[in-house]
This record gives structure tokens, C-alpha cells and sequence, in this order.
């Protein structure tokens, strides 16, 4: 019934599931992976046991019950901190007072509402994913029912819950993420299609995939995101990346539409431009500026009509045929109906239809910035109509730049680091 791997030599504290589920481990192992435990096993909260009591070989200094809330909430979903009124999770962890010879001093008031013998049948998970947590805390590492990606986040969220309860979300993203990445496109498909709640699990349990991939998406498809679903700690850095988007589409359209065929700037042998051109050299290039008024024509109705808006998933369709060029836009149907409102002579709707494509090609390394796929999604096989050209960098994960402040403010008052991890 019991973790064997739970069973430390030379424990110092008992942590009590139930009757049949008693864990023995060790303060400072606990201490240094769990602000929850640095509050709960206080220094001075350990019992002093008698000479008798030690030499016996009995070392328990702390006893933590798990007992069952009677004020859960099942509607919150952030235990990582208490709110008024609410005590947190459904099972919390609290100390009991020993006393000299190591035994409860008020059993009967510290055992209330803790959990009774296991029938068998009916094994609450919170025993198999406090196993999980702290056996992490000793590099044991857990599995996760790998049936789906669904099982597996379900799996997941009892121990990411408990791991925000106890303050080491950190000690447990590794294995959540290595389960996660196993799912593959699988995975990836899921985050581009609700990026929001993604971009939130990660921000939870510390993950730099999760949240990188989220991020991403998110950014692409913002007009479809409220960001107040975003959690605080996640929303300034999808903010600050919608902005950077909004100025890399800024100057993308200014290139598209500013554009001018370098053959249209004649230049002489020392590489000037001719002064002085004459009405049958300018003659010469008529196609070819036909060519561009029609291309500007046509980008400048798009901009127009919002296509680049943030509505229309920034543009994602405009920069997506620009990008493909050939027949994605001003196709052969739409050049025959500018020939007939122009009339020319075969050769010339030859010329025209060259300088055209000549223009189409060219002006695609204007959007190749915004048609990166910066994402781990496989866009070939599983294509996405937003744009995912976001890049995310180590700077951009919250809780890393959340550490350094931690840092910084402890170097600043001079006092020392706990060990505990804040990540």
C-alpha cells in the first residue's frame, strides 16, 4: 500500500494520507522543494524529544495529516495562494504538535476530518498524486496514463493542482511536459485550437513548451481571444507580443505597397540614374508600369477592405496568397478581365502577364517575415489559417523573469536564498 521509495532512513517527518498511507521523509528535502512545507515544518514547530525517546531510535519531529476541506470550492482553479473565505483544495495538509515522546498531544482535535482506511474500491487519487509530488522531490519520476492526450491531462491535473498547493510546480513540469511531447502533432493541433487554455497551463506548471507553442498561437489568433481569459501573470507578455506583431505588419505593408520594380529606375554605367528621359524610353517600360498599377491596385483594395486587420486574423489570408504568388491572386481569370476594360495585342498581354508574375515573384520576401512558422505544428499536413511567426524567447517566459526579481531583491537586502524554488 505504502511507497516504498517514500520510506526515507533517518526521517524526521511523518506525513499521514491515512491509516494505511503514511509517508516517512525528511525536512530539508521538503523544505527546499515546497514553500508550503517551509511554512507548515517551522523550526520552531519541531517536537523536542526526550533523550529516552531518541535513543529508541524513534526521530519524528513533525506530523502532517491529510484531512479533507469542508469549505472547497470546486469553482477555483488557482490554489496557490488563499483567498477570503476559501481555504483552498479539497485535501490539505496540517501539522499536528507532538509532544516529548513523539505522540499527538490532541489527537482527537488534529485527526478531524482526516481521511478514514481505504475500502479497496474507492482510492481518492489526491494518495497516488501525493506520492507523485513528493517522490519528485527524491528524483523519482512518475508516469501519467498515456492512453490519449485527454487521459493524460487529466492525469496531469490533479498533480499540477497539488504541486500549486504545496508551491513546487517546478519540480513537476519536466514530466508533465515529457508525457505532453509524446502526443506529438497531436499535441500541437490541440494548443493551436484553444491556445488561450494552453497558454494558461503552461504559465501554471513553469513549461517552456507549452507556453512558447501557446504564445504563439494565441498571438496569431488574438481577434478570436479575449485577453482577460489569459491569466495575469501570461497577459502582459501576449500584450507585448501582439504590439510587435501589429509593427512587423506595419512595415511588411509598407513594402507591398511602396514597392517599384528595379528595372523601372534605369541607371547609367556608374551606377546613377539617367536624368532626362525621353517619351520612347519611358514608352519602352508602359507594360511593365501597367503591371504595377495593377498589383498596387489590387493590394491597396485589400488594405482597404480590412484585409490586414486584426479581425481578419492579421492579415493571415492576404500574406498567405502574397506569399504563394503564381495564381493565389491576380490570376489568369483576373488579368482577362483587366485586358478587356485595356485591350492589347497578344504580344502585349504577354509582356503584361510577364511583368505581372515578375512583380508577384519579387515582392514575396516581403511577407516571408510574417509567414514563418515559428510553431512546433506541422502547418503542411495540419494547416492553420493565422499567423504564427511569433518569436519567443527565454526573456519571455514570466516566471523566469519572476525568479530574477526574486533574486535581485534578496541581493538587494543582503539576505540569504531559502534553497526553495520559485520557478
Amino acid at each position: 500500500m505504502q511507497a516504498e521509495y517514500l520510506q526515507i532512513a533517518g526521517s524526521d517527518v511523518e506525513i499521514i494520507l491515512s491509516p494505511a498511507r503514511r509517508l516517512n521523509v525528511t525536512r530539508g528535502t521538503l523544505i527546499r522543494n515546497s514553500t508550503r512545507f517551509a511554512k507548515i515544518l517551522a523550526i520552531d514547530q519541531a517536537a523536542k524529544l526526550d533523550r529516552r525517546t531518541i535513543k529508541s531510535g524513534f526521530l519524528t519531529r513533525y506530523r502532517v495529516v491529510l484531512y479533507r476541506n469542508a469549505n472547497f470550492d470546486p469553482d477555483r482553479l488557482d490554489y496557490s495562494t488563499e483567498a477570503d473565505g476559501d481555504l483552498g483544495p479539497e485535501y490539505q495538509l496540517k501539522a499536528v504538535e507532538l509532544n516529548e515522546k513523539g505522540r499527538a498531544v490532541d489527537w482527537a482535535r488534529d485527526s478531524r476530518n482526516s481521511l478514514g482506511y481505504e475500502n479497496g474500491l474507492d482510492v481518492p487519487k489526491i494518495f497516488q498524486d501525493y506520492e507523485r509530488v513528493i517522490g519528485s522531490f527524491y528524483n523519482k519520476q512518475f508516469e501519467l496514463d498515456q492512453t490519449n492526450l485527454a487521459t493524460i491531462l487529466v492525469d496531469a491535473g490533479g498533480v499540477i493542482d497539488l504541486a500549486e498547493y504545496l508551491g513546487c510546480t517546478s519540480i513537476i513540469s519536466k514530466t508533465i511536459d515529457l508525457s505532453l511531447v509524446s502526443e506529438g502533432q497531436t499535441l500541437y493541433r490541440s494548443i493551436a485550437a484553444h491556445p488561450e487554455n494552453w497558454i494558461n497551463l503552461g504559465y501554471r506548471i513553469s513549461s517552456r513548451m507549452v507556453f512558447r507553442e501557446a504564445l504563439i498561437h494565441a498571438v496569431g489568433q488574438s481577434s478570436t481571444i479575449n485577453p482577460d481569459d489569459i491569466c495575469e501573470g501570461a497577459r502582459n507578455v501576449y500584450l507585448r507580443k501582439l504590439n510587435d506583431i501589429e509593427k512587423m505588419k506595419t512595415e511588411v505593408n509598407k513594402n507591398l505597397v511602396a514597392y517599384f520594380p528595379a528595372t523601372l529606375q534605369k541607371e547609367d554605367k556608374s551606377g546613377g540614374l539617367v536624368n532626362g528621359r525621353s517619351k520612347s524610353e519611358y514608352g519602352e517600360d508602359v507594360f511593365a508600369w501597367m503591371a504595377l498599377s495593377f498589383y498596387k491596385h489590387w493590394m491597396s483594395l485589400s488594405f482597404i477592405q480590412g484585409s490586414t486587420d486584426e479581425k481578419r486574423a492579421h492579415g493571415f489570408e492576404i500574406y498567405n496568397k502574397t506569399s504563394k504568388g503564381g495564381e493565389a491572386y491576380l490570376s489568369q481569370e483576373q488579368v482577362l478581365e483587366f485586358n478587356q476594360l485595356f485591350p492589347m495585342t497578344f504580344k502585349g498581354k504577354r509582356v503584361f502577364a510577364d511583368h505581372l508574375s515578375s512583380i508577384k515573384e519579387e515582392v514575396r520576401a516581403f511577407v516571408a517575415p510574417l509567414m514563418r512558422n515559428c510553431s512546433q505544428l506541422d502547418t503542411h499536413n495540419y494547416p492553420v489559417s493565422s499567423l504564427a511567426c511569433t518569436e519567443v524567447t527565454e526573456e519571455d517566459f514570466p516566471w523566469i523573469t519572476r525568479k530574477e526579481s526574486v533574486v535581485d531583491d534578496e541581493d538587494s537586502t543582503g539576505e540569504e536564498s531559502s534553497g526553495m524554488s520559485f520557478e
